[in-house]
């Protein structure tokens, strides 16, 4: 097994356990039928979750291609980047309905916090990790910041997000959120 094939399968593996969270916390609501009162929000932020995870694992693939060998110190930014991902999945739904109902609304107002400060410690990894491969290549920090700059303004709209209940700001960033990541999924390749 080389390289490249070895760190993609414990990355896939984690991603697909992540999705798998995310897909029993879908169908849990969904069988309960009328005992939950839905809200796009909730519904916006697993597609943005699930849109995330594939992200990952896709850009994962030419991240490590290049590889013969890997010291375990530099896959560390990937795991960590891994386990943040899970919860983010883990968090975007809840994991059970009451028998009393569940208003998602409610739901997601009570855990915006939570949800978006993975949000905003997934990012940050994620930019670090972007930050130190491309010193190694080409130690340019305005090319850099360019490349890397719709994650900055994701990093920044859910940071903002961590310190505002405002729903106006919420539903515009969640969408713009999701409109950013089906984009990179449409124009994302391998290779």
């Amino acid at each position: 097994m080389t390289v490249p094939e070895y760190v993609t399968t414990f990355v896939a593996i984690i991603v697909s356990l992540a999705v798998a969270d995310l897909l029993i916390s879908l169908h849990r609501l969904l069988r309960a039928g009328s005992r939950v009162r839905w809200h796009w929000i909730p519904a916006a932020l697993a597609l943005y979750a699930l849109l995330l995870a594939v992200n990952f694992w896709w850009g994962n693939f030419s991240h490590f291609a290049h590889l013969s060998r890997i010291p375990m110190v530099e896959f560390l930014p990937t795991l960590g980047s891994l386990v943040i991902l899970f919860l983010i999945l883990a968090a975007v739904l809840p994991d059970e309905v009451p028998t009393s109902g569940l208003d998602l609304k409610e739901w997601y107002e009570e855990n915006a916090r939570y949800i978006w400060l993975l949000n905003v410690a997934g990012l940050g990894t994620l930019l670090t990790v972007f930050a130190a491969t491309h010193v190694r290549t080409v130690p340019d920090v305005g090319q850099f910041l360019l490349a890397q700059s719709l994650n900055l303004v994701l990093l920044v709209g859910a940071a903002i997000l961590v310190f505002t209940k405002r729903q106006w700001v919420h539903s515009t960033y969640v969408a713009f959120a999701v409109a950013v990541l089906l984009y990179s999924s449409l124009v994302r390749v391998i290779g």
